[in-house]
């Protein structure tokens, strides 16, 4: 899943809102996913969705948005590293505060390059509904 996904934003990583409307989509296909998000190589936020069922109270108080660095993020090291699909250990979520864990991958060029990471949270609870 991950890694179709990533194949998806490939083709839009350069129109950030094509990409956005991508991952919007991919929320509302899929409901076990809190949060699903789009760094530059250097861990820059460029775009993300948040699933419906977050109030929107939670993902304004979260302080997430665009231009904020994930760089100093586990699974965005771990994906740079490994330039492959990586899972995180469970944590609690700060959107919903509930068990989460987060599944990350490169999203790369026509010349095969790390050209950005898609990443999306999953919540526990949910994902019985993978």
């Amino acid at each position: 899943l991950a890694e179709r996904w990533s194949d998806e934003c490939s083709a839009r990583v350069a129109h950030l809102e094509a990409t956005t409307g991508l991952l919007e989509a991919m929320i509302k296909e899929h409901p076990f996913t809190e949060m699903a998000y789009l760094t530059d190589v250097q861990g820059t936020l460029m775009t993300m969705a948040f699933s419906p069922a977050i109030p929107t109270e939670r993902v304004t108080a979260s302080g997430v948005k665009a231009g904020i660095e994930f760089r100093e993020r586990p699974w965005f090291q771990s994906a740079m590293r490994e330039q492959r699909t990586i899972l995180t250990p469970i944590y609690e979520s700060m959107l919903t505060h509930e068990p989460t864990f987060t599944v990350a991958t490169p999203v790369r060029d026509v010349k095969d390059r790390i050209a950005a990471v898609f990443a999306f949270d999953v919540n526990v609870r949910d994902w019985s509904k993978i």
